[in-house]
């Protein structure tokens, strides 16, 4: 089921110009490369998390939160999937999503995602 949603938001989101990202990146070894990724459906995911997030976590846990997912995803785009530094946050940020789910609808037209109910 997780497929075919990915499946049709990769296509509403691609048609909309959602989720493509430039960016230039400092690698693990040293060097900068330039990064060009499409990831329309991640994107619209990640916008409807974050949005149910804001109605849901206490404001001191959502920035404690944003403070850690920096960390935590530096760990993993360095290759420390197993590391115990990982596994601890975690453990945290499971912690933070327990209440963290509902429905969200939102509008996706040229390129902006807006939240609608």
């Amino acid at each position: 089921i997780i497929i075919i949603l990915f499946l049709k938001l990769n296509k509403i989101g691609s048609i909309s110009g959602i989720g493509r990202i430039d960016i230039i990146e400092n690698r693990f070894i040293g060097i900068k490369s330039r990064g060009c990724y499409e990831s329309p459906g991640a994107t619209i995911i990640m916008f409807a998390r974050k949005h149910l997030e804001d109605l849901v976590l206490d404001k001191e846990i959502f920035y404690f939160k944003k403070s850690i997912s920096l960390k935590y995803s530096s760990l993993i785009y360095n290759g420390f999937w197993w590391s115990p530094e990982r596994i601890l946050l975690q453990n945290i940020i499971d912690y933070t999503q327990k209440y963290v789910n509902g429905v969200i609808k939102l509008k996706i037209y040229k390129g902006v995602i807006n939240v609608v109910s």
